[in-house]
């Protein structure tokens, strides 16, 4: 009897566990999920973007053309001639000017 007892109650504590680990994982995908919805908001996105100072990437693209006035000039006429690949080696000249300017601006030194 003791032992029927001892298996009855073990199989109790397994399942009462199994029910408290499986409560933690759904409250931590609920957590989750709502961290994702909050960064994946389009305002909170917009302000980053436009964050004054180092921050915002967008504000330190505007920089980066009134700093280097010829990047601007280039793109412009890059987009009013019909050759693509002068476009695309000016999209590719914005993208590196644009990686290297968000990598020294510290980031990425987060992660």
């Amino acid at each position: 009897m003791n032992k029927r007892h001892s298996a009855a109650f073990d199989r109790a504590v397994r399942i009462e566990l199994l029910r408290a680990k499986a409560s933690m994982q759904r409250q931590s995908i609920s957590i989750h999920a709502q961290q994702l919805c909050q960064a994946a908001d389009p305002r909170r996105q917009v302000s980053r973007w436009l964050a004054s100072g180092k921050a915002g990437k967008l504000g330190l693209g505007i920089d980066l053309l009134s700093r280097y006035p010829f990047l601007l000039s280039t793109i412009s006429t890059a987009l009013t001639t019909k050759r693509w690949g002068r476009v695309m080696s000016v999209v590719a000249i914005a993208g590196s000017a644009w990686w290297f300017a968000s990598r020294s601006s510290g980031d990425d030194q987060g992660r």
